[in-house]
């Protein structure tokens, strides 16, 4: 509080005077003094905004960070402090902290175009990029040629594929941009993007003899090292090119040890060139500065699963889950690694199981009955023992009139609660349904009514992995994936049969140390030369006949999936099939759809058991997709030996009648049976 004039109401105006006039240099003190901290206050923050942007130039984002912070501590409102903040944050991974300095930017200047652009980005690395691209061409039609703009606005068409819409705009901008080093920078991604390899080349060359120590630059160079790699055919040259773009992202990272985009390069080159020691280092370096990035802990657990580090594996994909839990890759991933290495009650394990069995609830609600199917089974691999899931799976069996499965179920459950009475009625009305099926009285079922193992002859197919069309996919472990999950879909199917187990690990041994592993994914893809291993454990009149085969496409929302199933018999494809597939159970619904394609187009195959007097016994059935009525064809190395309609039917066996009346001295147990030429298969659900 400033003092006041002191008038001390003496007769004596000398000292009242003199009072007044100390006063009055007291106060002009005070004055000197306010403006003298004044200056200091803006000093200080003008400091700190100094320091703070000369760390975020050095990319020294943490103590960047620091400054702005200690900037806006002093000054709240300072429009440089908040970007600066902005920009760190971002850098640093934190897109709220970066978005809500950006609102605050433009709560005081609505249009500065820095923070119009900042906001555009958070959107689009957020998958927003339709929206993004519009804010950005909004503030264009108030400033065509700003800089920053121009190139969000082509970083943004390059992050949706519109490759040469973002070349064209960039080249059009040209003239009126002066000496940028970030617009010639991107100009040169934009001409990688489009195939343009010399003219990239042209400009990273010029910006390297100008920026000799910018890591952003050696990584460009690196990346078009890498694009030419994912073009070139020439195995050794492929390589070569590959181990020159780890070289120019170690002298990136010399420059820049934590240099983001070069590491997470380096860890996907160094997998593909079978370094993967260096690229664990690499992840595990990476998530120091990013412990919070999904794909770089999806890609250290990857590694650490590989290498055998089974605590880290196990850790990391723990850490994912939180993180980044619709992550559908990591998720199969992740319970495909429980069930190899955990018991029943790990943690891990029964969080999986129980989302699994969570997602079931949801689609059954939705009536997506095949995917429910999936989910269930799905759980009842990972949570075997849980009390709801079991009656999830009796009922599930009931709804769908699966006896065979809810037998084995009931029985199952007798077991364990011998003195549930309810338990043992069910059975008992069961097994008298059974036993008024064609399987139980003509004897291929044992006295509980459970069918012979033997029984079945369904045709065989030989799964290759699926190839993706980008040179590398997201992950490595997308391929085996999707396969898997392939695998695991069609392993539910009573119509069919897959080779699976040791044969399938001994036929794929044998594909690898021929041709070698396969760069980044380790998968098994479809060669002709590959066919010839399928029959190493095979009598030449068993050997598998069906292939299936094909590439895919995979996004953070999408699969679009390709496939061929080839029949070695006759050295043609029986069908190409083009799958799409969108949202949160895509992994799932792939699976269910590709499946029933490869059902509904394999032939039909079975064989007759059992002559009797006036028929035979086949062992196809509902299952397979036939129906009372339905007319087959007998055949016996080839030949046809006539037709022949299905007059009794149940779920896996069928009597059927021939129409020539001297059929029983031609046919004999183990002639084969296939459609007739007008049989459709009838869809089964799930």
């Amino acid at each position: 509080m400033f003092p006041k004039v002191i008038d001390l109401n003496l007769k004596n105006g000398k000292l009242k005077t003199i009072l007044s006039l100390f006063s009055i240099k007291k106060f002009t003190l005070y004055l000197i003094l306010f403006s003298l901290l004044n200056v200091l206050h803006s000093q200080s923050t003008a400091e700190y905004l100094a320091i703070g942007e000369k760390a975020y130039r050095e990319r020294k984002y943490r103590q960047a960070l620091a400054n702005f912070k200690s900037a806006l501590d002093e000054n709240p409102a300072s429009n440089r402090a908040n970007l600066g903040f902005a920009k760190s944050s971002l850098a640093l991974g934190s897109r709220i902290d970066s978005l809500n300095s950006y609102k605050k930017v433009l709560e005081a200047d609505s249009k500065n175009k820095e923070a119009v652009a900042g906001v555009a980005e958070i959107m689009s690395l957020e998958g927003s990029n339709q929206e993004a691209l519009d804010v950005v061409e909004n503030a264009l039609r108030e400033e065509p040629y700003n800089v920053i703009l121009l190139i969000q606005r082509a970083t943004i068409l390059l992050r949706m594929g519109k490759n040469e819409l973002a070349l064209r705009r960039l080249e059009e901008a040209k003239k009126k941009i002066n000496n940028n080093y970030e617009y010639f920078l991107l100009l040169a991604k934009a001409n990688t993007a489009n195939r343009l390899y010399s003219k990239a080349t042209e400009i990273i060359d010029s910006l390297l003899k100008q920026y000799p120590e910018n890591p952003d630059v050696f990584y460009e160079k690196a990346f078009l090292k890498y694009q030419l790699a994912s073009k070139e055919d020439n195995k050794e040259l492929r390589r070569e090119f590959m181990e020159e773009a780890l070289s120019l992202l170690e002298t990136a990272l010399s420059l820049d040890p934590k240099h983001e985009n070069s590491r997470i390069l380096g860890v996907k080159i160094q997998i593909w060139l079978g370094k993967y020691d260096e690229a664990y280092n690499f992840t595990k370096e990476l998530l120091v500065d990013f412990p919070n990035d999904s794909a770089i802990i999806h890609y250290n657990a990857y590694l650490a699963n590989y290498l055998g580090d089974k605590k880290d594996a196990a850790k990391s994909y723990a850490n994912l889950l939180s993180i980044d839990e619709l992550n559908i890759i990591a998720r199969y991933a992740m319970e495909d690694y429980v069930l190899k290495n955990s018991m029943e009650k790990d943690p891990l394990r029964n969080r999986l199981g129980l989302y699994r069995f969570d997602l079931y609830d949801k689609s059954s609600v939705e009536l997506e009955y095949k995917i429910a199917n999936y989910h269930l089974k799905r759980a009842s691999l990972l949570i075997p023992e849980n009390k709801k899931l079991k009656s999830a799976l009796v009922e599930d069996s009931y709804r769908f009139s699966d006896k065979q499965k809810l037998l084995s179920f009931l029985l199952l459950q007798r077991k364990e609660n011998p003195d549930d009475i309810k338990i043992t009625n069910r059975i008992e009305n069961l097994q008298k349904k059974i036993k008024e099926t064609l399987s139980y009285m003509e004897g291929f079922a044992d006295r509980d009514g459970l069918l012979s193992n033997d029984l079945r002859t369904e045709p065989e197919i030989f799964l290759f992995d699926l190839k993706p069309e980008e040179f590398i996919p997201d992950y490595p472990d997308t391929p085996q994936v999707l396969s898997s999950s392939l695998k695991f879909t069609l392993t539910l199917k009573p119509q069919m049969k897959i080779v699976t187990g040791d044969e399938e690990v001994t036929i794929r041994n044998a594909i690898e140390e021929s041709n070698g592993k396969t760069n980044f994914t380790n998968a098994i893809y479809y060669t002709s030369d590959a066919l010839e291993y399928l029959n190493l454990k095979r009598r030449r009149d068993n050997m598998v006949r069906y292939v299936g085969h094909g590439t895919f496409k995979s996004t953070s929302n999408s699969i679009s999936v390709k496939y061929n199933i080839y029949d070695r018999t006759t050295g043609k494809n029986i069908r190409n099939i083009s799958i799409n597939t969108f949202g949160r159970n895509r992994l799932e619904d792939y699976s269910a759809r590709l499946a029933d394609e490869i059902v509904a187009n394999l032939p039909l195959q079975g064989k007759i058991i059992k002559v009797k007097k006036e028929s035979v016994i086949l062992n196809i059935g509902l299952k397979d997709g036939i129906r009372k009525g339905d007319v087959l064809i007998a055949e016996d190395k080839g030949k046809e030996y006539g037709s022949l309609k299905i007059i009794e039917i149940d779920d896996f066996i069928s009597e059927a009648e021939f129409d020539d009346m001297n059929w029983r001295k031609v046919i004999a147990k183990g002639f084969s049976v296939k459609a007739g030429p007008k049989l459709v298969k009838k869809e089964i659900i799930p």
